[in-house]
């Protein structure tokens, strides 16, 4: 939804920004995953931390509740009456919100969120996230209750099953808030000079090569959780920085309006993705694999870019009537 950032007038052009080419690089994933492999170990991750960034306040855990949970509730009741796919399955997958009942490579195996809502796990994950980022917020002494998390994080790597509202990786997930918390509190992002930021970015690549294939959404974090952590977070501030610099460009200015509408843009795009996939299939000449990648990306979020707005004018309003009847309940 088109919001400020959480407790704060301002809203930060290049968060947007920011969160303008995370969603990019989301639909570039689902259209051809090793074309992101370059970005997989921060795409995800970036979410997470520049809602850290944007969170000044302590945490109101009915806000985002409802903050996340109505697009939840909303976005998976309409992809179910538009797949026409009300199987008892797919109920249970949007009260379990996760894509399989056990890591990918375990057969046979129990798959939910098949009607075009496997993102939405997202917005469960992110709000056990926030649930325990508010202990961190808390503590007086945050550092011991972070290394505890890690610890957690990794120990839950063991269990046979994913647990539901992805909370064996929301440890990991609050996290990812205080660094971005973190970020901003230091003021890293001003003092991240054009040197440090070409040493980071000779950093990031060579933690990449050797990250290995991550899916978070299944508890995948490749060949190493201490090579993920630090490549997410370097990775997330690297892209931060540079969106502050294209901050007021052409480019930019179309990556913050994709960025303020990210939210239903990540919840709704795969079907459109599998649609277009289908789509160009039936042509009757064959593009080149890259041309054919790009230009269903092209098409996805140009298609899904109007519905998007349409959603957040949708939600907002429905925001508005949960106000609305709370305050006369409570008049």
């Amino acid at each position: 939804m088109a919001q400020p950032c959480e407790n704060h007038r301002t809203r930060f052009a290049f968060i947007d920004i920011a969160k303008g080419i995370g969603i990019i690089l989301v639909v570039c994933s689902h259209v051809h995953a090793p074309l992101m492999s370059w970005a997989a170990p921060f795409f995800v991750p970036l979410f997470f931390i520049v809602s850290g960034y944007c969170t000044y306040h302590m945490v109101n855990i009915g806000s985002k509740f409802k903050k996340l949970m109505l697009p939840y509730v909303l976005f998976t009741l309409l992809l179910l009456i538009a797949h026409l796919d009300f199987k008892s399955i797919n109920f249970i997958g949007a009260i379990y919100s996760r894509w399989s009942l056990y890591p990918l490579g375990t057969e046979p195996n129990i798959y939910f969120l098949q009607a075009g809502n496997a993102p939405l796990w997202f917005l469960t994950s992110m709000f056990v996230a926030f649930c325990l980022y508010k202990l961190i917020q808390s503590s007086r002494h945050p550092w011991p209750l972070i290394v505890s998390y890690l610890v957690v994080t990794y120990l839950l790597t063991f269990l046979p099953v994913l647990l539901p509202w992805s909370i064996d990786t929301a440890f990991l997930m609050a996290v990812f808030i205080y660094a971005g918390a973190f970020v901003r509190e230091k003021k890293l992002l001003d003092r991240l000079s054009i040197l440090v930021f070409i040493g980071l970015a000779y950093v990031y690549v060579a933690l990449t090569i050797y990250c290995g294939n991550i899916n978070l959404s299944v508890r995948d974090y490749g060949t190493s959780l201490l090579l993920l952590i630090p490549a997410a977070i370097i990775g997330s501030v690297l892209l931060m920085k540079l969106s502050m610099l294209i901050d007021g460009m052409f480019v930019g200015n179309l990556l913050q309006r994709i960025g303020i509408h990210s939210l239903p843009l990540f919840c709704l795009h795969r079907p459109f993705v599998h649609f277009m996939e289908r789509l160009l299939s039936t042509l009757p000449f064959t593009l080149p694999p890259i041309i054919n990648h790009i230009l269903i990306i092209v098409l996805v979020l140009a298609i899904t870019y109007p519905i998007a707005l349409a959603s957040d004018k949708l939600l907002d309003k429905a925001t508005e009537l949960l106000k609305d009847r709370k305050k006369t309940i409570n008049a």
